[in-house]
């Protein structure tokens, strides 16, 4: 079977007072069939402060669709406690990952999230990913969902 890997890649920025984050969003399998799994990971990058104790992802995809296997933390906060606040089919996930010691790499890995698609695609109902907020806590303020551009995780038919 010849499966299409197509990397999705966005970059967003969010403006502190002090320094400015930026997020990507890389979808390592975009078009997968029943029972296919595909990763998605999310990087920080231009993190020049060496203060960051804790980040807050919340996100939402279609349990109907995908099943979320399983998180694992990046290595950029390898030394961070990773908690999950998450149900059994439940599309609403937030991830808390807290330091004793801050954040000081410029750029890394924070999460991957594994999936495996639970059906084929629909025509007219293609599903996605969305993240639906992330916080850095020497932020002002976190990042909105409109300035996050999405990567899509796509059932094909």
């Amino acid at each position: 079977m010849n499966r299409q890997l197509t990397m999705l890649l966005t970059t967003v920025a969010v403006l502190s007072a002090a320094a400015a984050h930026a997020l990507e969003v890389s979808v390592t399998d975009a078009r997968l069939r029943k029972g296919e799994q595909a990763s998605v990971t999310v990087k920080f990058k231009e993190n020049p402060l060496a203060d960051v104790f804790a980040v807050d992802v919340a996100f939402s995809f279609d349990a109907g669709a995908f099943r979320l296997d399983r998180i694992e933390k990046g290595y950029a906060v390898s030394q961070f406690q990773l908690v999950e606040n998450r149900e059994d089919g439940s599309d609403a996930v937030r991830i808390a990952l807290i330091g004793l010691f801050p954040l000081n790499a410029e750029s890394g890995d924070l999460l991957t999230l594994h999936f495996t698609a639970r059906e084929d695609g629909v025509p007219g109902r293609d599903r996605a990913l969305i993240i639906t907020g992330v916080t850095f806590a020497t932020d002002e303020a976190a990042l909105s969902p409109e300035k996050i551009t999405q990567g899509e995780l796509v059932l094909s038919r």
